[in-house]
């Protein structure tokens, strides 16, 4: 952990150079500066080193250490003693980190603001916060601040706003955090220190993640990534395509999560970092699955298996195995998928972090739904909320917590300026009284008695008063809470009748209006083949037409469910743009006019070729096509389906219009209601399960329509839909 630090708490613009080539340069002026110079050069080496190999650090401190005391160079030995306590603090030892930067003041004017100053504040400041000491820390960190504006040392101003929010973020302060790291950008601007910038912005967008203000995490972090990738910092880009893989995978933009996560798995590769190489990698394998490449998902995640079981990285290998088992799902190949269901499902509950216990029961649910165990399924459905209502409540819990922190720290600030006020002014009475106390004393003691008396009284209604509002202010929130709670029980209630409801209609269509129609085809097909010899062609026709019927519906049966169940989870992408309307309804005509010329409908498509909306074509389609085959249903022999449309400002709105027979008004009151929808037989009793209509509904408010009907027994039935003719 300390190493990821080292890159931001070290005060020197050098960390941000190719560190090699510098170091390089610096050996080959070795040989040609005088021996003073030689110690500084040799300091900045060892400092150099502090990056990439702490072994030379020492190495090199002891060259520089060695030759500033033989030259009793008192600015070399603390700048040698300030660099191995920064060597010390890559190494975990706090008390050498304090030791030796402590040391380095003992040859400099302590004084006099400074460069090893600066340092020594700074290592303080380190010390401090790794020890949980953070309002010790900010001291420290507040000191660097103040030398370093006094020095005009712009760096070491940076990076003590840096490590200001650092601190405040460890301390759960986390919009005190982002003010910090704001303040930071301001002073790095975009010139010399903006990859600078590119650290504090890193630091913001993983708040803004952390706290699910998603867009502005993800608008921050792309920004670092961007000025990393001009700087051509390897490794920052990969920390932050780490942050931004993420960022998407909690949005659910997988093809996004993925993209990032390949980003930073071929840096993590190139620069042998097996740490990130699992962390990335893992997101990379579940971003690939969720996203739908199977094959490359198993690929990535094979690969990655031993390498996070070697470090013992718990989340990382829940990932993988949850991104291999969904895409084994994919490919049905179940029992591969439930090994790794399993093997994500045990280290999740062993570890016991939220989000791998989410993860992990999604893949299980995924599972049971895929072989059709139901009520397994459920099981890992119901977990996986109480986990996420735990998180959220988690989240809203440490907001609270910072807030009332904030509220009491103005409360003591506040405080503190009345005790002064009320200091001074006692004081001022006081010297006022010393003129008066000779002539007055007896008066003084004499009204003093009285109003002591009557401050007593006073003072206990006050407090009996103060005590009656108090509880009566506890009875009222008390009542407001729990009128609060009970709406939101009201809201959960109504949302569970509404899931059960669906849960409910979703199996009754499998169980009954999709299983009935299958077991008439399979018998009718049966029956027919053991009569095909003796059977006549009149009859012959007969069946095949009833089957081609009843084909025809379950067909229509099986679409409208699978589409109602991909709307359901979320699973439809919709594609909008300008179509031309006639065209749309044309082609949602052509598979029901064998279906209206059987009954003998005129089936009439009255809109203009000149009438275009705004909508996406797929979905409408299949709201288009069901209105119609509803219309045809339920009109007799010789009816007449209309669809027309009228142009009414931004909108056009649609009209299917029948002459057919109608619906009654509890039936209009509940057609788009899955709870209370009843499906009802067409004019020659032809089956429905009234699902259409509702996936109709879902359809169209997805494009931003309305859909309203008005009816009449005997009379006929109007649909309307109302679409946008442009985009806005």
């Amino acid at each position: 952990m300390r190493f990821f630090f080292s890159l931001i708490v070290f005060i020197s613009f050098s960390i941000f150079i190719s560190a090699q080539n510098s170091i390089d340069t610096l050996k080959q002026r070795l040989s040609i500066y005088s021996y003073k110079e030689r110690v500084d050069i040799l300091n900045d080496i060892s400092r150099s080193y502090n990056q990439i190999d702490l072994d030379s650090t020492l190495l090199y401190y002891n060259k520089a250490i060695s030759l500033a005391k033989l030259l009793n160079y008192r600015q070399g030995i603390a700048y040698a003693y300030s660099n191995y306590s920064s060597y010390w603090y890559y190494r975990e030892k706090n008390d050498s980190v304090i030791k030796y930067s402590t040391k380095s003041l003992e040859y400099v004017d302590t004084t006099k603001p400074s460069y090893i100053l600066v340092k020594y504040y700074n290592s303080k400041g380190l010390v401090a916060r790794d020890e949980n000491n953070f309002e010790e820390a900010e001291e420290y960190f507040k000191k660097v601040y103040d030398v370093g504006m006094q020095i005009n040392d712009t760096l070491s101003v940076i990076y003590s706003f840096i490590n200001r929010g650092i601190n405040y973020n460890n301390n759960g302060r986390k919009s005190k955090a982002i003010e910090y790291y704001n303040k930071a950008l301001d002073f790095a601007g975009n010139g010399e220190f903006k990859v600078l910038a590119s650290i504090a912005l890193k630091f913001i967008g993983d708040i803004y993640v952390e706290i699910g203000e998603l867009d502005k995490g993800i608008e921050k972090l792309k920004e670092s990534y961007r000025i990393n990738s001009k700087q051509g910092i390897e490794y920052r880009k990969m920390t932050v395509c780490l942050s931004l893989a993420d960022a998407y995978l909690k949005e659910f933009k997988y093809s996004d999560a993925a993209n990032f996560s390949k980003r930073g798995y071929i840096i993590a590769k190139n620069i042998n970092s097996l740490e990130y190489e699992t962390r990335i990698g893992s997101k990379f394998c579940f971003a690939l699955s969720m996203d739908g490449k199977s094959d490359s998902s198993i690929l990535v995640g094979n690969s990655l298996l031993s390498k996070c079981i070697s470090i013992s990285d718990a989340s990382s290998c829940i990932l993988v195995y949850s991104g291999l088992a969904d895409s084994y799902i994919s490919q049905k190949k179940y029992n591969d998928a439930f090994v790794n269901c399993n093997n994500a499902l045990q280290l999740a509950n062993k570890s016991g972090v939220f989000v791998d216990v989410i993860v992990a029961q999604y893949v299980n649910y995924k599972f049971y739904v895929a072989i059709k165990d139901f009520e397994k399924a459920n099981k890992h459905l119901i977990k996986i909320n109480a986990y996420k209502d735990s998180l959220i409540t988690g989240i809203n819990k440490n907001r609270i917590n910072e807030l009332s922190y904030e509220y009491k720290l103005a409360q003591s600030e506040k405080n503190n300026s009345n005790l002064k006020i009320e200091s001074y002014n006692l004081n001022q009475k006081a010297l006022r009284q010393r003129h008066y106390i000779g002539s007055l004393i007896i008066g003084i003691v004499f009204i003093s008695l009285v109003l002591i008396s009557i401050y007593i009284n006073l003072r206990h209604k006050r407090k009996t008063n103060y005590w009656l509002r108090s509880k009566n202010k506890v009875i009222y929130n008390q009542k407001e809470e729990l009128t609060a709670t009970l709406e939101e029980l009201d809201v959960v209630v109504q949302k569970l009748k509404e899931s059960n409801a669906t849960k409910d209609k979703f199996f009754s269509i499998i169980a009954h209006d999709l299983k009935n129609p299958f077991s008439s085809i399979m018998s009718m097909s049966e029956l027919f083949l053991r009569r095909i010899e003796t059977i006549d062609r009149e009859t012959a026709t007969v069946f095949i037409k009833e089957l081609s019927e009843t084909s025809k519906n379950t067909y229509l049966l099986l679409n409208n469910l699978l589409t109602w169940a991909q709307s359901q989870q979320d699973q439809i992408v919709l594609n909008p743009d300008r179509i031309n309307l006639n065209k749309i309804v044309n082609n949602s005509i052509l598979p029901y006019k064998s279906f209206a010329s059987n009954k003998n409908i005129n089936l009439i498509n009255a809109i203009p070729d000149s009438i275009f909306v705004y909508c996406d074509a797929d979905s409408m389609n299949t709201v288009f096509g069901n209105l119609i085959n509803n219309a045809i249903k339920f009109t007799k022999h010789g009816g007449e389906v209309i669809v027309g449309s009228e142009v009414v400002e931004n909108k056009v709105v649609i009209n299917f219009e029948d002459n057919g027979i109608g619906m009654k008004t509890e039936q209009l009151e509940n057609i788009f209601r899955i709870d209370k929808s009843i499906s009802t037989p067409g004019t020659e009793k032809e089956k429905g399960t009234g699902l259409g209509l509702i996936l109709c509904k879902e359809f169209v408010e997805m494009n931003n329509g309305i859909i309203t009907v008005e009816s009449q027994v005997g009379k006929g039935t109007s649909f309307y839909i109302d679409l946008p003719i442009n985009r806005n």
